[in-house]
């Protein structure tokens, strides 16, 4: 399997929401990371977009 990436809204442990993306193989494993993380998922749906990579983020000089 490859690792889609995918959005999330979760609670942290004080209540507030929390939203991010992370990289997993299936929804399931994404609620696993999250609990793990002392989060609880409310919203999990796959993003339509990669998360930027560093070189995508500063752009690649012609140099390199």
């Amino acid at each position: 399997m490859s690792l889609s990436y995918y959005d999330y809204q979760a609670f942290n442990s004080e209540g507030s929401l929390e939203k991010g993306q992370i990289s997993a193989e299936t929804e399931q494993e994404v609620i696993n990371i999250l609990q793990g993380k002392q989060l609880t998922p409310i919203k999990i749906t796959i993003s339509n977009q990669q998360a930027e990579t560093s070189s995508q983020k500063k752009g690649i000089k012609r140099s390199e």
